[in-house]
């Protein structure tokens, strides 16, 4: 099916086509269905609906990753769509702090799970990994994330799980921030027939043709002078014309961020970017994974949803 042009961020097009609970493990008493706000901006770029739980137990662990944890909506309608999330070069989802830039003072700000709660009180099961080794390569993290997705999608038929029939299995995303991201994008040619989209957040590659194979709607969130890589757009271009993507490019912003390479990691933070990239990631997962063609419209370029970004029409 082919959409009308998305926006980008410097972007460059489309083509074809609350919070949650620590501790080991939480099964609090389901409550009450909640009532669902209508669709806007707002609600789109905020904290969703759905009460959260987590848990790690039982959880499946393979040769490429560990310390699985789940995040989950308690009070929605299963079956539940899924992402699965993976961090960057050095770092652990569970010891992320973000350094934010505010005003002229650098501090330390929530972690990378806030996309866990973000998207589980939306109504996404969200499962975070880390790779066994912190410092492994993009290739390494595709192959971390193509076992996570198996485990994950197997929790559907382990009868201790509170995801025990209550998962769509083909359809789960992959998604990271980083050397993260750009393993999100790569696990998409690995033939997991459970996987159905993908989500890369400022992704690192140093391959001159990355994602080359990348044939599931995909979706990369990057911005102008990230210290790490300046050449999204041609990486985003490797990706073939026939596979449905999106690049949303941030203009550079140094009065709010000492590193642009961190435009994506706190959804729910207050940096003025921040409610555009979760709006973008959620209404992107609602289309790809849930069907729901109300949030195209927040992928279509919009002039008054464009102070950060720039739009671009190659």
């Amino acid at each position: 099916m082919n959409l009308p042009p998305f926006l980008l961020f410097t972007l460059l097009t489309l083509t074809a086509c609350g919070g949650g609970n620590g501790g080991n493990s939480t099964s609090p008493a389901n409550p009450a269905p909640p009532s669902i706000p209508p669709l806007t901006e707002v609600t789109a770029s905020t904290l969703g609906a759905y009460s959260v739980a987590t848990y790690t137990s039982g959880i499946a662990t393979g040769s490429q990753y560990r310390s699985p944890k789940i995040w989950y909506p308690i009070n929605g309608t299963a079956p539940y769509a899924a992402v699965v999330f993976i961090a960057g070069y050095g770092t652990t989802y569970r010891e992320m702090p973000t350094r934010a830039f505010i005003n002229g003072r650098s501090f330390v700000e929530t972690d990378l799970t806030q996309w866990a709660d973000f998207l589980a009180s939306h109504g996404f099961v969200v499962m975070f990994i880390d790779p066994k080794d912190l410092n492994s390569p993009p290739n390494t993290r595709s192959l971390a994330l193509d076992q996570a997705v198996d485990a994950l999608a197997a929790e559907n038929t382990r009868n201790a799980s509170p995801l025990f029939r209550r998962l769509e299995v083909d359809k789960i995303a992959v998604m990271g921030h980083s050397y993260g991201g750009a393993g999100a994008l790569l696990a998409t040619g690995l033939g997991n027939s459970h996987i159905a989209a993908a989500v890369g957040l400022s992704p690192v590659s140093s391959s001159e043709n990355p994602y080359g194979a990348d044939k599931i709607p995909t979706l990369m969130i990057s911005a102008v002078a990230d210290p790490y890589l300046s050449n999204f757009p041609q990486q985003y271009d490797t990706i073939p014309s026939t596979t449905t993507k999106l690049l949303a490019n941030f203009k550079q912003n140094t009065a709010e961020w000492e590193s642009m390479h961190a435009v994506a990691l706190t959804p729910l933070g207050t940096h003025s970017t921040d409610r555009e990239v979760a709006r973008l990631a959620l209404s992107f997962l609602e289309v790809y994974l849930h069907g729901d063609m109300r949030y195209k419209a927040f992928l279509i370029e919009d002039p008054a949803n464009m102070a950060n970004f720039d739009y671009i029409n190659p």
